[in-house]
């Protein structure tokens, strides 16, 4: 999962990236990559469900 989270920061927030999110968005993001960090990471189906939930627009 740590690699899935540095992916995902980088896809997310790389400094080639010049769309706007949305503050909640950000904080939803951040969050979910700190949780890969830890030693009690989310599985990938739990990943998955979580972004689900996520307003995109």
């Amino acid at each position: 999962m740590h690699a899935f989270a540095l992916l995902f920061r980088r896809v997310c927030f790389g400094r080639h990236h010049s769309v706007k999110r949305s503050d909640r968005l950000v904080e939803d993001v951040m969050e979910l990559i700190e949780r890969c960090h830890t030693e009690s990471q989310p599985t990938m189906e739990d990943v998955v469900k979580e972004m689900e939930t996520w307003n995109l627009t």
